[in-house]
């Protein structure tokens, strides 16, 4: 029980958007990186994603192109100096032949891509920056709603958090503490004035790289639209 007086930590923050804003406030004030709520990346948004390094050679027309899956995985499979086929661009794509070609033109059109004859090569020289991106699924108390979504987001970052208020926290990591191990998702506490990592992941070898590839573009949207407001 909770001694006379103290109140508990989740109620300290009224709302999950409580949460997520001091959680920001706190990690941001440490880093240099940049931070996106609602990341749009996968089907549902990830709370708050973290991007550490978002120089792209790309105009914003042209990260709006790449932040759709069939551009981003087109462009990935293309080099910046060989020419390369549409049989061999096509093939095992896991898109139709008209979304193909949707995509295509519309990179040639933003001059990502140039077209000789039937085959194709980027027109921007483009070479992945190093760049770590971490997820952070923030929740008040839902520790199987955070897991699961924790878990989904694996495929889309390289390091994946649950974040909750540090005594929900504290309880999770003695509770389910071997469970998050093996599941290499990290845990983070939150109180008003400090973040505390109870568990950090190892970091995951699974996101593809064109799903890399549209988290920059995305992220570098994002920062834009920021910069500029």
């Amino acid at each position: 029980g909770f001694m006379k007086g103290r109140v508990p930590m989740n109620k300290i923050f009224r709302y999950e958007k409580d949460l997520v804003d001091t959680f920001r406030k706190i990690h941001s004030s440490r880093r240099s990186t940049l931070l996106i709520d609602e990341m749009k990346i996968r089907w549902g948004n990830i709370d708050l994603v973290e991007i550490s390094n978002t120089a792209l050679p790309f105009s914003k027309a042209q990260c709006q192109a790449l932040s759709k899956p069939s551009c981003a995985k087109i462009f990935m499979r293309l080099k910046n100096k060989r020419l390369l086929s549409k049989e061999k661009l096509f093939v095992g794509l896991g898109v139709s032949e008209s979304t193909f070609h949707k995509a295509m033109s519309e990179m040639i059109r933003e001059k990502l891509v140039i077209r000789e004859g039937n085959n194709y090569r980027r027109n921007v020289n483009f070479v992945f920056p190093k760049v770590i991106i971490t997820g952070y699924e923030a929740k008040l108390t839902d520790y199987s709603k955070a897991l699961y979504q924790a878990r989904m987001n694996k495929e889309y970052v390289d390091y994946s958090y649950m974040v909750f208020p540090m005594d929900v926290a504290e309880n999770i990591a003695k509770k389910h503490g071997e469970t998050l191990v093996s599941f290499n998702l990290g845990l983070i506490g939150v109180s008003q004035e400090k973040v505390k990592v109870y568990i950090r992941p190892r970091k995951n070898e699974s996101m593809k790289p064109y799903i890399r590839l549209m988290n920059l573009v995305i992220s570098s949207e994002a920062y834009n639209e920021e910069a500029a407001s």
